[in-house]
C-alpha cells in the first residue's frame, strides 16, 4: 500500500511538472505574439501640401466600429491567423489655409508581423504614430 501511494504521488508530481510546463511555454508564446505587432503609414496625396509646415497636427479619427479582424482567433492560434486593424488619422495644420488630409494605418499582428517587418513601408515602433506619421511628412520628396 504505501509503494503504491508512493508511486501515485510520484506520477502526480511529474504530471504537474508537466502541466505546469507546457502552460509556461504556452503563456510566453502567447505574450510573444501579443507583442508582435508591425504597421504601415500610407499618406494621401493631400498631405503632400503640408511639407515643410513646421506646426502640423495629427489626431485619430473616432471610428463608430474600428475595423479589426479576428483577433480573438489570433489569441487562440497563438498568432499563427493573423489579425488586422485599419485606423485613420486627419492631418491638419494650425494655420487653416489647407483642407486636412489623412493618413491610413495598417496595424498587423501575429507571426506574419516577423515576416512583414523587415520591408521598408512597415515599422515596429507601436508608440508615437502620430510622431511618425509627422515624420514621414518631412520625409515626403
Amino acid at each position: 500500500m504505501l509503494r503504491s501511494s508512493r508511486l501515485l504521488h510520484v506520477c502526480t508530481s511529474r504530471l504537474a511538472l508537466y502541466i505546469m510546463r507546457n502552460l509556461i511555454i504556452a503563456l510566453t508564446c502567447l505574450m510573444m505574439v501579443a507583442g508582435c505587432v508591425t504597421h504601415r503609414i500610407t499618406l494621401t496625396p493631400e498631405a503632400r501640401a503640408y511639407e515643410g509646415t513646421p506646426d502640423i497636427e495629427v489626431e485619430q479619427q473616432l471610428e463608430q466600429v474600428p475595423h479589426c479582424g479576428a483577433q480573438m482567433l489570433t489569441v487562440i492560434t497563438m498568432g499563427v491567423f493573423p489579425s488586422w486593424c485599419e485606423r485613420t488619422f486627419v492631418i491638419s495644420g494650425k494655420d487653416s489655409w489647407t483642407s486636412p488630409a489623412e493618413a491610413h494605418v495598417t496595424f498587423v499582428q501575429g507571426w506574419v508581423s516577423l515576416v512583414l517587418a523587415p520591408l521598408p513601408a512597415w515599422s515596429f515602433e507601436g508608440a508615437g504614430v502620430e510622431n511618425q506619421i509627422k515624420q514621414s511628412i518631412l520625409e515626403e520628396d
